[in-house]
């Protein structure tokens, strides 16, 4: 058998079918995907923010130096910096009568910016919070005991927020990521697909 005939019969093969996704089912799919998100996200940050208002009100009920207001003002910063990044977010998120390929974009630029917040907690959340509690520390004399503690319980919380980036917000991504690359190839239906955000 030579080139040209075997050429010749690999042309001849028809072409498997290509498999057909209906865009509907996909965005009703990446739609409940993205409720299921914001719902988690909403009560994370409903804790989050009554954790920094019970940090407020546990500084201000035992204040007797400049150490604890320094921690309630920090735990008050902390909370509306929650609070403001949940609002300007909101404006950013995927609406109901956004085209596939806007919708998938759009939870794909919300699940990286979770993403983002969590790999970087240590300097928006939790250094602001150290800070006035090591201070307090010091200044109060509480022993090498509460500094363990302390630093332990800081170390768990950054492992736990780096832990739900690696198990929840990465496959995520890599999911959402995929999705868009297979809107980006197919073309069938415009009105859905492409309709621009």
């Amino acid at each position: 058998m030579n080139f040209e005939s075997l050429q010749q019969r690999w042309q001849q093969q028809e072409t498997p079918p290509q498999a057909k996704v209906d865009a509907t089912l996909v965005l009703q799919e990446v739609r409940r995907n993205q409720h299921t998100l914001e719902v988690a996200l909403f009560w994370r940050d409903f804790r989050e923010t009554g954790a920094a208002l019970l940090v407020t009100i546990i500084f201000l009920s035992r204040a007797r130096d400049w150490t604890d207001y320094l921690g309630a003002v920090t735990a008050v910063g902390v909370g509306t910096c929650i609070l403001v990044d949940r609002m300007m977010q909101r404006k950013k998120r995927p609406v109901q009568s956004d085209s596939l390929r806007c919708f998938v974009q759009r939870s794909l630029d919300q699940v990286r910016h979770q993403s983002w917040l969590l790999r970087n907690v240590l300097w928006w959340y939790m250094l602001p919070l150290t800070m006035p509690i090591l201070s307090s520390l010091v200044v109060h004399d509480h022993g090498l005991t509460s500094w363990i503690v302390f630093m332990l319980v800081m170390v768990f919380v950054y492992w736990l927020n780096q832990k739900a980036v690696r198990d929840c917000f990465v496959p995520m991504e890599q999911e959402l990521e995929l999705v868009l690359a297979g809107i980006e190839e197919a073309s069938e239906d415009e009105s859905v697909i492409t309709k621009p955000c």
